[in-house]
């Protein structure tokens, strides 16, 4: 079959990357697979480069500033163009301009929900609730996630979210001592430190400054802290660190594409949100066996059970946090448990190659009945 993903951008962000991951997927069991992308950027996103890698077509259709009312059009002419069997929304733009556009034209609509995200504008659910009768299947990444969109009447059929846990690629999240040796020299950190890290968005809902004041009373030579991602919140959180009294402790990398070598660096994943869905860099913090702590937010207690292949703590509460942390630092035998718990978990669970089948399975079911 020949399936388009429609995204809001091809930026960093989880939902892209859960889109490229199945993409890739679904494209090696053999269907054609192409992007769109309603981004204002020409190039697509710093994701374009990775879709081309994986040789997956983008199309950009750019989105102008504020409503644009042409573009259901736009993408109505080149659905039609490239004639589609199922076009795949992801979170709310593509809900909004490509669901309606999409099923006028004759193609079985699939849209998945992929965090919990903020309280929306009587206008964004106004929008939303417009573009949600022209989806013949929902899905949500975790049971938290189809309970928000009820809560939030974001959808008109509540009933019937289907729940479809994320899934990441294996081949490239595995531990790799190699690069943790290496990601240590470029950094200056010792190779007998004990450091944590994190990935993700820079944003208030993603927390990590909250880092730097959990870890601030035993920041040092021999426990540092390394952030990476971009975004809104980087100068904040670079002001945390100049207020640190370490801040040779501190590494914030900004946009990194190789990611995953950084958590293979790493001798414990910290993840402070304040909201989520299924986040996939705990599934491949986990798949890398380095132990997770993580607030207990969205679908994340559903993957990690404290204390059996993770640990969870209340968002918001840094000294929780530290004291998980900390807790891990010293008792190394309890550390990698959890570490080797976490990743026989997402070998079992949580491969894009089972997300891929599942989706597949929900894009036949959905044809057979338009």
């Amino acid at each position: 079959m020949k399936i388009a993903h429609v995204l809001g951008s091809l930026g960093m962000g989880g939902a892209e990357r859960v889109a490229l991951d199945l993409a890739t997927a679904q494209r090696a069991k053999g269907h054609e697979v192409l992007v769109i992308s309603l981004s204002g950027d020409p190039g697509g996103g710093p994701l374009a480069g990775a879709f081309a890698e994986a040789e997956i077509p983008v199309v950009v259709i750019a989105k102008k500033p504020g409503l644009d009312w042409r573009l259901p059009r736009n993408v109505a002419r080149v659905l039609h163009r490239l004639a589609v069997d199922v076009v795949h929304t992801h979170n709310t733009p593509p809900l909004v301009y490509a669901a309606a556009a999409a099923r006028l034209s004759g193609h079985v609509v699939v849209h998945t929900k992929h965090g919990e995200g903020h309280l929306v504008s009587r206008m964004g659910r106004i929008l939303r609730r417009f573009g949600s009768p022209f989806v013949h299947s929902f899905v949500a990444v975790s049971k938290k996630t189809a309970e928000h969109a009820r809560e939030q009447w974001a959808y008109p059929f509540p009933n019937s979210i289907r729940i479809i846990t994320n899934g990441i690629r294996l081949d490239v999240h595995r531990p790799d001592s190699q690069a943790r040796q290496a990601v240590r020299r470029e950094l200056g950190i010792s190779e007998n430190a004990w450091v944590v890290g994190t990935v993700g968005r820079c944003d208030t809902n993603k927390n990590q400054a909250a880092l730097i004041v959990a870890l601030e009373a035993n920041l040092g030579e021999k426990l540092q802290l390394v952030i990476v991602g971009d975004g809104d919140q980087m100068t904040a959180l670079q002001d945390a660190r100049a207020r640190s009294a370490h801040p040779d402790a501190i590494h914030i990398l900004g946009r990194r594409n190789d990611a995953h070598r950084i958590i293979a660096a790493l001798d414990a994943f910290a993840l402070p949100s304040l909201s989520e869905g299924l986040p996939l860099v705990i599934l491949e913090a986990m798949a890398t066996q380095v132990p997770v702590v993580s607030t207990d937010v969205g679908g994340i207690s559903k993957v990690i059970e404290t204390d059996v292949c993770g640990v969870l703590v209340p968002p918001g509460d840094n000294k929780a946090m530290s004291a998980a942390l900390l807790r891990l630092r010293d008792n190394p035998a309890e550390s990698a448990k959890l570490a080797l718990a976490g990743r026989e978990r997402v070998l079992r669970d949580y491969s894009a190659d089972r997300m891929a089948d599942e989706y597949l399975g929900l894009y036949r079911a959905a044809l057979s009945r338009s």
